[in-house]
């Protein structure tokens, strides 16, 4: 018969028949605890199942998602290349529509720049001036771009009464192209006629920084009204 006396004792018995080990831990725990191993071990695998769903469901959720965007992109830019085709189409359009609100109001441009009794000039009348300056070292596309002025005028100044030039660019928002080749022109003019010149911008309105060469007086702004670029 074994006798058990201390833990050493109950601990050796154990080593020594460990099916004894079952039969106490049986009577020790609960079966729930007892079963808790293999619950653990079915949890993880429902886990690692749910995980393994989850995981393709996003990478589908993803590929379709890369799809849409890559589908609207190219959607924006066919919409973007139509847009851009329109804009070229109607560009000669709005142009010769904001010259002729310009032209409604060139007493008001010969005003901004201090003139009155203004002329606009004819495309003749600007390459006969072209035919008697000289017009060495102009670059071939500066010339047909001062043919091609938006509006030039003569007139006269009201206080010294001489004759003054200006050269217009009209658009419906002014913008830095039109500064440029208004001031280039103006520079033109002075120096093909030896007479005094104005840049004028005509627009509704202008985009921002132009005002500080208005105030400044580097290029004049004579503003068209709504009604002026309405066609009758």
């Amino acid at each position: 018969m074994t006798t058990v006396n201390t833990i050493e004792d109950l601990v050796k018995i154990l080593d020594d028949h460990p099916e004894w080990n079952e039969a106490l831990r049986a009577r020790m725990l609960s079966r729930e605890l007892l079963n808790l191993p293999q619950a653990f071990a079915e949890f993880a695998e429902s886990t690692e199942r749910r995980l393994a769903a989850l995981e393709t469901s996003l990478a589908a959720l993803e590929t379709s998602l890369a799809e849409f965007i890559a589908g609207t992109e190219r959607r924006l830019m066919a919409l973007e290349a139509g847009q851009n085709r329109l804009d070229a189409r109607l560009a000669p359009i709005a142009a010769a529509h904001a010259r002729d609100g310009a032209l409604r109001i060139v007493a008001r441009i010969a005003r901004v720049v201090g003139c009155r009794d203004y002329r606009v000039l004819e495309l003749g009348d600007i390459l006969e001036m072209l035919d008697d300056a000289d017009t060495a070292g102009i670059p071939p596309n500066e010339l047909t771009s001062f043919e091609n002025a938006d509006i030039i005028v003569e007139a006269t100044h009201r206080e010294t009464g001489e004759r003054h030039y200006i050269a217009v660019e009209a658009s419906y928002t002014g913008n830095w192209r039109d500064v440029d080749r208004a001031t280039r022109n103006a520079g033109y003019l002075t120096r093909f006629t030896g007479q005094p010149a104005h840049a004028v911008v005509a627009a509704q309105r202008v985009r921002p920084g132009i005002e500080r060469l208005v105030e400044r007086g580097e290029v004049h702004w004579a503003q068209i009204l709504q009604k002026e670029l309405e066609t009758e």
